[in-house]
């Protein structure tokens, strides 16, 4: 079964300034940031995601999580220490006239959106004004307004697509102002700050530039007040089907959103009823208040259902203070937000009791809202105490200390473990060890086990197996930590073409041994140097790049670990320019191009901006070395042209792109056609199957192709010949709806008819008749879209708006996690069951019954 993604050096470079710029607004170490960039490339390489439209937001996950780790380490050394501020060196000129050029592009891309969308933006962004505010303000429903700001956003995305030429490259150039704290709220009252054409204040700058990214970045919007005024209510969203055939259906007009609110009444009854009106809100808070907290309850009790008090729980990353359990069992914690427009997002709580094995695990935490995680046991745990030394005996203070399984994969070979350890070594239970190389690791569970150390300037150590019985603590272990060794580095420094260092170069170190290639990457310091930790005993080509473009990359190739003092000189940046026409010899206008320079035999992402100069010509910097040149555009074939030399697009390069197929069709509510709706493409899974978070898919979640419908509700979406798609129709206030599959070319023209859809309700039976509250239950349709909630009081759960047609009901070991899609993917046939169906605006009982697992 092939379940995971083979990842390329290039698609991770690709993802570097991201995400190093997310680990420095967690970090206050430069360096640390770059070390948490690379052992999130090293997860990514070891053991990566399934699916490659999900590794952005798995590697922000990962640095998360490694930032985290790495701030808790630091905590624990210097428990009352107040971490320090970041601190970065000062602008140049050349960072200064940057700002200045993203606030004008930022500028022409709102004044380029049309109406009403272009009104709604500055209203939000630029006067700081609600969706609520603005809802008023501009006579429309509440949910129009979340869907203009976010067909707004959309349409932003691609406009820089357009201009910068990649994704990556836009994104890693505006994230820097969306890391801002002080910024990141999208919600709020009125700012005082002032609109003046052609100029944006920072903050509002940074807010929009947030917004931006993290639609291009992650793939999801956070609408920040999406819980105010969302429909809950399937009654009221069941009335608009009975809307008779007439004018399009224009979302601004039409889709209402109101109250929530339950009533027992039949279904037939409910399809009958008029949606109510919006009942006017108060607006949100201030900009400056956080999100309001998550409460989380939990009960802790032993292998034998007893209570558990005293155990104190805490989140990784929070400030929030520890809660501890009562003498029932019973906590209560409360989460906040990472940030100030998440709605929900991931927690990791950690339980740790005297005598008892620490635990630690991850929930969904909602705003404003109680989850009841149920009951969480907590097995019996040792204290495991040692000593740290060197390859020479003497002690070793300042190691980092952690738990490891009694084995591990060794296929790597023991010399890159030594060098870059394992994600098996475990840094839930770590210390620091103290000056006379003493440790103390406590609520270590029962069994087989070692330990593993690292400090700056070493190399990592394991200790030998050791066993954890109960009531009996491990005493004695010595874990050797031995120095580095000269063949572990490779050192040197980058210089401009007149011989200055370039502070800040990336500098990359790839290497291919025939069964096996990959990368490093570090960052040179301020003074040009860089020292690099080898992954394999091998030669290796190095790479240094200037972030600013200012310079070509230069290479260095066959370089022996070990080397030192090595010297890159980067070269006079160059200019490529390449036409781009379609197969009848018309210029093609907002094409897509991206480059890769070949550095042995394979490629590696530049960031080479291409822009275009007229219609139909575009011009890139020259990567400095052959390169493969990947050209799309809407409604043409993609193509890919390998080993292109830079000397042969001095002069224009001609590319030519042959046209797409096109499927057309409608989408429609109850008969009438629905303008700005979203309309995707997906491929189907002919051979095999596929899982996202673990629910069965019918189709690839990812899109190949997106557009919105036109004012009558029609659509034409590209798609190659012989390909088998489905399509998908989102509109707010309205279920999904899927057609397919399809093979290409089709004719027909397409009907995707949009509904209130209907519900699955029931309760979670457990065995002995005990509550299943807290059990996390799982909805999927096979669209890649899956669901959770934690049942309620009684085991009770709901699920609203969902599509009509067949539907998997299974109970889940955690919620969703909003910042991390997982993907599955096998050649193997498995037969799928769907053993429950929804009706629109019908209410299906579904009962999950687990008394017998």
């Amino acid at each position: 079964m092939d379940s995971s993604l083979h990842i390329t050096p290039e698609s991770l470079v690709a993802h570097g300034g991201w995400m190093r710029d997310l680990a420095s607004s967690l970090l206050a170490d430069a360096g640390a940031a770059d070390d948490v960039v690379q052992e999130a490339w090293i997860a990514a390489m070891r053991r990566p995601p399934a699916e490659e439209r999900a590794l952005e937001p798995w590697l922000a996950r990962v640095v998360r999580n490694l930032a985290w780790k790495r701030r808790r380490s630091e905590q624990r050394r210097v428990e009352h220490e107040t971490r320090s501020a970041s601190t970065e060196p000062s602008d140049s000129a050349h960072d200064t006239l940057e700002r200045i050029e993203t606030q004008r592009i930022l500028v022409e891309a709102v004044a380029a959106l049309g109406e009403p969308l272009r009104t709604t933006v500055v209203l939000r962004w630029f006067e700081g004004l609600s969706s609520v505010e603005i809802a008023r303000r501009t006579n429309v429903p509440e949910g129009t307004v979340r869907w203009r700001l976010k067909s707004a956003l959309d349409e932003l995305r691609e406009r820089l697509d357009r201009r910068f030429g990649s994704r990556e490259s836009w994104s890693a150039w505006l994230l820097p102002w969306s890391v801002d704290p002080a910024s990141l709220s999208l919600g709020g009252a009125a700012s005082s700050a002032v609109w003046i054409p052609g100029v944006l204040t920072m903050g509002l700058l940074a807010k929009l530039a947030a917004a931006v990214v993290v639609v291009a970045a992650v793939g999801v919007w956070w609408w920040s007040e999406a819980r105010e005024g969302q429909a809950s209510s399937l009654e009221a969203r069941s009335a608009a089907a009975t809307l008779e055939p007439d004018e399009p259906l224009a979302l601004e007009s039409s889709v209402v959103f109101p109250g929530s609110k339950r009533e027992d009444v039949a279904p037939a009854e409910r399809a009958s009823e008029t949606p109510a009106e919006v009942a006017p809100q108060a607006a949100p808070a201030a900009a400056t208040q956080a999100t309001p907290a998550a409460r989380l309850e939990m009960r802790f009790v032993d292998r034998n259902g007893r209570p558990w008090s005293g155990v104190r729980v805490s989140a990784l990353g929070e400030d929030a203070p520890a809660s501890t359990s009562d003498s029932e069992g019973h906590a209560v914690f409360e989460s906040r937000s990472p940030s100030d427009f998440e709605t929900q997002w991931s927690v990791e709580l950690y339980a740790r009791r005297d005598a008892c094995a620490t635990r630690h695990w991850y929930v969904t935490a909602h705003a404003g809202a109680s989850s009841n995680l149920g009951e969480i046991v907590l097995g019996p745990g040792v204290r495991v105490s040692g000593r740290v030394v060197d390859q020479n005996g003497r002690a070793r203070g300042g190691v980092d200390v952690g738990l490891a399984p009694e084995s591990f994969d060794v296929y790597e070979g023991e010399a890159r473990l030594r060098r870059h350890g394992t994600s098996a070594f475990d840094r839930v239970i770590a210390t620091r060890s103290a000056p006379d190389g003493s440790f103390v690791l406590d609520g270590v569970a029962l069994g087989r086990a070692r330990v593993w150390g690292r400090a700056e300037e070493s190399r990592f150590g394991w200790s030998e197996v050791f066993e954890a019985q109960e009531s009996i603590d491990v005493v004695g272990v010595e874990l050797v930590v031995p120095d580095l060794l000269d063949t572990d580095l490779i050192t040197g420094v980058v210089l401009d073409p007149d011989g200055k260092p370039v502070p800040r170069a990336a500098v990359s170190a790839y290497f291919d041994v025939g069964h096996e290639s990959g990368m490093r990457m570090r960052h040179a310091d301020a003074t040009g140097h860089f020292e690099i930790l080898v992954e394999l005993d091998t030669s290796y080509a190095i790479v240094a790049a200037d972030d600013s473009g200012r310079f070509a990359p230069a290479a260095a190739f066959d370089v022996a670990q070990g080397t030192r003092g090595l010297e890159l000189r980067l070269g006079a940046a160059g200019e490529l320019l390449f036409d781009v026409r379609d197969s009848e010899g018309n210029a093609v206008r907002g094409a897509v191009l991206a480059l890769a320079p070949w550095i042995g035999d394979s490629t590696s992402f530049f960031n080479a901006r291409p822009r275009e100069l007229e219609a139909g010509r575009y011009a890139a910097k020259s990567p400095g070395l052959p390169f493969s040149l990947e050209v799309s555009a809407a409604g043409l074939r993609p193509r890919k042209l390998e080993r292109l030399e830079p000397s042969a697009c001095v002069a224009p390069f001609e590319v030519v792109l042959e046209r797409a197929s096109r499927l057309r069709g409608q989408v429609v509510v109850a008969g009438r056609p629905i303008a700005g709706a979203r309309v995707t493409s997906h491929a189907a899974i002919e051979q095999g199957w596929m899982t996202r978070d673990g629910f069965d898919c019918l189709y690839d979640p990812n899109a190949a192709d997106s557009l919105t419908t036109a004012a009558a509700g029609t659509f034409e979406i590209t798609a190659s010949p012989g390909e088998l798609l489905w399509l998908r129709a989102e509109a707010p206030g309205w279920a999904a709806a899927d057609l397919g599959p399809i093979r290409v070319p089709d004719e027909r023209e397409l009907v995707l008819e949009l509904t209130a859809g209907g519900a699955i309700e029931g309760r979670v039976l457990l065995p002995d008749g005990r509550d299943g509250e807290g059990t996390v239950v799982g909805v999927n349709r096979g669209d890649g879209e899956p669901r959770t909630v934690r049942a309620g009081p009684g085991g009770a759960f709901r699920f609203e708006g969902l599509a009509p047609g067949n539907w998997q009901v299974q109970r889940c070991e955690r919620e969703l996690d909003p910042h991390s899609r997982q993907t599955t993917r096998s050649s193997q046939d498995k037969p799928t069951e769907w053993p429950c169906t929804v009706h629109v605006g019908r209410v299906t009982r579904f009962d999950l019954d687990l008394t017998e697992r």
